[in-house]
């Protein structure tokens, strides 16, 4: 899974956006410190990330707030965003958004922010000068960035999926066999195309859409192999 899906994309570019609304509010210039500065600290992580748990009707109060009166709303204790973020009196006036949500931003904000550091650790001259500490620091605040994302309700009670049974799979494969009394379909061309689709079900994993569009030279009866020609994730 590659989330190349052009919803995937856009909600990816989305909270990224929020990332830099949270640096202009905090009249920061962003692109600049992470190309070329300090990159951002522990601090401003735990900040960045009570900023992301904002519905976008709070974020821009916020902002405004934060613009008029030019002063920085600090966060003191990670278990005011994690766990008991609705529980802080300080932050009554402000509305959450759902624990998924707010972890999908959180997440997308730490990927863009190892991608910079990546391509920073990868040439020494963009690294700043003056802080020898500077890998140590910006490991630092991601990792902080990361634990302040919120796991959904219930998530560690919830069993890992798990497919069928193998009776039930013997049971359908039997149901779909051209040859078996069981099989609903009344013409032979019909019986043998249905097995044909449910083998590529079963044996492939592919999306119901993607089989749907495959045609006879899709399939590389060599190396038992399909080649997936129209897909969620590519054109």
């Amino acid at each position: 899974d590659k989330g190349r899906s052009p919803y995937t994309i856009s909600k990816e570019l989305r909270n990224i956006g929020m990332v830099y609304l949270w640096a202009d509010t905090r009249q920061k210039d962003l692109d600049l410190v992470l190309t070329r500065g300090e990159f951002i600290t522990s601090t401003e992580a735990m900040d960045l990330a009570f900023f992301l748990r904002l519905n976008s009707d709070s974020q821009k109060r916020t902002q405004d707030q934060t613009l008029s009166s030019n002063k920085v709303v600090r966060v003191t204790r990670k278990e005011q965003i994690r766990g008991g973020f609705f529980k802080q009196p300080k932050f009554t006036d402000h509305s959450a958004i759902s624990n998924e949500e707010a972890a999908s931003r959180i997440h997308s904000a730490t990927r863009y922010l190892n991608y910079h550091l990546s391509r920073r650790l990868s040439n020494r001259q963009s690294l700043h000068p003056t802080n020898s500490d500077f890998k140590k620091n910006a490991e630092d605040a991601i990792h902080t960035l990361r634990e302040l994302a919120p796991q959904p309700k219930g998530y560690d009670d919830e069993p890992a999926l798990e497919g069928l049974p193998i009776e039930a799979v013997n049971m359908i494969s039997e149901a779909f066999s051209p040859d078996s009394p069981k099989n609903p379909f009344k013409t032979e061309f019909i019986r043998k195309r249905n097995y044909l689709l449910f083998l590529a079900y079963r044996d492939s994993g592919a999306r119901i859409t993607e089989i749907r569009f495959l045609r006879v030279d899709d399939v590389d009866y060599a190396s038992r192999k399909i080649r997936i020609r129209v897909s969620k994730t590519f054109s």
